[in-house]
């Protein structure tokens, strides 16, 4: 089996999903990429992403445009409706389940949609 490298476009990709708090697209982190890689391509971001999700070492919040998150530890996220923003949820109620019936729940996915409190306030 052939060893996969770890580039140096690799390695700032994650950094960059890693540290962010936005939960950025794809599109957002090829721009923060390409300033300090201006000769990789959009093609070869997405690429990694895809390749990172895959792997577990990121998520993608599947939302019109997806989002990449990437503390991947369980939790949920919450949609603002209004402004768009997404915040992580770690509450307990929301992201643990039991074993079913039909089988072992490796990983849950929870978005919720609403209005954050900041939107509400400016209403």
């Amino acid at each position: 089996m052939i060893q996969e490298r770890f580039t140096s476009q690799k390695k700032l990709i994650l950094e960059l999903v890693k540290k962010s708090s936005s939960h950025p697209t794809a599109q957002e982190v090829y721009y923060e990429v390409k300033k300090h890689l201006p000769r990789i391509s959009k093609a070869t971001v997405y690429r990694i992403l895809k390749n990172f999700t895959k792997k577990g070492l990121i998520k993608e919040i599947p939302l019109k445009t997806s989002r990449f998150d990437g503390d991947v530890s369980p939790h949920a996220h919450f949609v603002c409706v209004k402004c768009g923003k997404i915040y992580n949820l770690f509450e307990k109620t929301l992201i643990s389940f039991p074993d079913i019936e039909i089988g072992r729940v490796l990983r849950v996915e929870t978005v919720i949609y609403g209005v954050c409190k900041e939107c509400e306030e400016k209403a």
